[in-house]
């Protein structure tokens, strides 16, 4: 069964875009080739994951994560601790790297509604 995430996928490509310059994105291919935030999650996950059952999987956990992340951002969090780690989430299960010398300021400004 293939899950499409329309509304997660939306959030989580703004949450991609935001941090651009803090991620180091995943190889796609042998050939080399680099995904970007213009890249489609399910190829992303198909690059990374072998099991069409493991895609579906992470692309429903991806989706939790969107909705779980939009709450928090949206509640106004004062301990930004859940965010982050709810974006690390989001970033691990793409295969985003988090450059070094940024996770402490991974969500500084980070705001924005989805409707």
């Amino acid at each position: 069964m293939r899950r499409q995430i329309t509304p997660a996928r939306y959030y989580i490509r703004k949450l991609l875009q935001h941090n651009l310059d803090r991620l180091i994105f995943p190889i796609l291919d042998n050939a080399g080739t680099r995904a970007d935030t213009t890249t489609h999650v399910r190829e992303i996950l198909v690059s990374l994951y072998v099991k069409e059952s493991k895609v579906d999987s992470i692309m429903f956990e991806l989706e939790r994560l969107a909705l779980l992340h939009q709450s928090l951002n949206q509640a106004s969090v004062k301990d930004q601790q859940d965010l982050q780690k709810t974006e690390a989430q989001i970033f691990g299960l793409l295969g985003c790297e988090v450059k070094a010398s940024l996770i402490e300021t991974l969500t500084i400004g980070f705001r924005f509604t989805h409707r």
